[in-house]
């Protein structure tokens, strides 16, 4: 296709979100200028009103339709590096075998080939766990969705609230929204039938950078909801590359409802909801800990 950068993943990647952000603007325009018209009494500002708001929805829809084929090509090209390492490692695994056989002569030159061997294969398989931990985390919830959805079934009804981490409010990650997304479905209607209160996403703005994904629940909640928790973050951990950090987060209310009440914390934040609600459980959606990661090694190395 002649479109610059079709080839860089960064590049595809890039376009894409910035196509899908200006999608939401647009989108999040054409309902103002709805509920404008809505609440207009003359007749003629409320027809244009809802006419430039159909102009939004158009151009929002085009931005969609443009975001689409970058969609392919970032799942495409991600896809493409990890069947190159597997052919890699397929075609080490081959000289692996062809040496070892040459290896009989003496003891000492099979093991010596051996501890290479095992190197070669620790290094291949920790270049793709990198591979998978850098690239975008919705696909490998959504393959995760069928087993996920069977563990989540008995709970179903489990009130939930669903967060997305954000630098500030003029940064949208795609990653995490899409993230979001893939939450989104194996908890709704059309999986596990949970219930999410706020409907779409919720934007948690804060200077403290949140990490992989975490699920918040009160530590003195009923029996029901602790174990529909567990069983989230134990399926997040199976589907989603190694975090840092245990994705079950327990939130003692003894402790956080004090903070709230002295206006320390928002109250109306994951872990301030959940010290409020034995009932609820919250998920925060933060960056990617391999980008995070990657992020402060930039920042030592300007340091240095």
């Amino acid at each position: 296709m002649l479109i610059p950068d079709w080839n860089s993943v960064d590049s595809v990647r890039r376009a894409h979100s910035d196509l899908e952000a200006a999608a939401l603007v647009f989108f999040a325009l054409l309902v103002l200028f709805d509920v404008l018209a809505h609440l207009s009494k003359n007749e003629t500002r409320k027809t244009l009103l809802e006419k430039i708001g159909l102009g939004f929805f158009a151009v929002a829809v085009l931005a969609e339709i443009a975001a689409y084929p970058y969609g392919q090509r970032n799942d495409k090209l991600s896809a493409d590096i990890i069947g190159s390492l597997s052919d890699k490692a397929g075609r080490a695994s081959t000289k692996a075998d062809a040496a070892s056989d040459k290896s009989d002569t003496t003891d000492k030159k099979a093991d010596a080939i051996q501890e290479r061997l095992d190197a070669a294969s620790a290094q291949l398989s920790g270049i793709e766990q990198q591979v998978l931990a850098q690239g975008p985390r919705a696909p490998l919830i959504a393959k995760a969705a069928p087993e996920l959805v069977k563990q989540l079934l008995p709970f179903f009804g489990q009130k939930t609230d669903l967060f997305i981490w954000r630098e500030n409010s003029l940064v949208y990650d795609r990653d995490a929204l899409d993230t979001w997304g893939a939450i989104s479905n194996v908890l709704g209607d059309s999986g596990a039938k949970w219930v999410i209160g706020k409907g779409g996403p919720v934007f948690l703005d804060t200077q403290i950078s949140a990490q992989g994904v975490i699920v918040f629940v009160n530590s003195h909640a009923l029996k029901g909801t602790m174990d529909a928790a567990k069983a989230l973050s134990d399926g997040l951990t199976k589907a989603l590359p190694p975090s840092p950090n245990e994705i079950l987060a327990p939130v003692n209310p003894d402790f956080m409802l004090p903070i709230i009440a002295r206006g320390f914390t928002d109250k109306d934040g994951p872990e301030a909801l959940v010290a409020q609600d034995a009932t609820l459980i919250t998920i925060l959606i933060g960056e990617r800990p391999q980008k995070m990661l990657a992020a402060k090694r930039t920042k030592r190395k300007r340091h240095q």
